[in-house]
């Protein structure tokens, strides 16, 4: 904002997730209160929230999230947590629906075993995992090709037109 940005589009189109705890400081930025991610273990047990703190937060920022099929675990925390805020509204399409917490252990052949510990959640409590995160504004998007209009960049810029 020192530098005059008025609005922001986080663009999360094939982002595969990367660090929770990355995606909740980024969500942190933008929400001042609330849980911003949950994680429930067996028998729907909650395990561990993660929530806002009003320090540095800017909820005033317009935002716009723009996601593909291909945005997946982190990203979707990140892009569900300011939905569920009100803080973005979601462009494009449904994301992929990766929303597991694994442990992963060394077996003594050099195999290693993936298990599901748990399962991420929305702040208003939607399951992540095999759902995705639904866009508030649909949108196609193929593949971009040389030269082609961005149809979900141009559709993220009229969500942050009409305010």
């Amino acid at each position: 904002k020192r530098h005059g940005m008025t609005k922001l589009i986080l663009d999360l189109r094939g982002n595969p997730g990367g660090d929770v705890h990355e995606a909740v400081m980024i969500a942190d930025m933008f929400v001042a209160d609330g849980v911003l991610v949950r994680t429930r273990g067996r028998g729907g047990q909650i395990l561990r929230e993660e929530r806002a703190h009003p320090a540095g937060s800017d909820s005033n920022l317009p935002l716009v999230v723009l996601q593909d099929q291909r945005s997946a675990s982190a990203s979707e925390l990140l892009a569900v947590a300011l939905q569920d805020h009100g803080r973005a509204r979601i462009v494009g399409e449904r994301s992929f629906g990766k929303g597991t917490v694994q442990d992963v252990i060394g077996m003594s052949d050099g195999s290693l075993l993936t298990l599901t510990i748990a399962r991420y959640f929305s702040p208003k409590d939607r399951l992540i995992d095999g759902n995705g995160v639904e866009p508030d504004v649909p949108v196609e998007l193929p593949p971009l090709a040389p030269g082609a209009a961005d149809a979900g960049l141009q559709a993220a810029l009229d969500q942050l037109a009409r305010g």
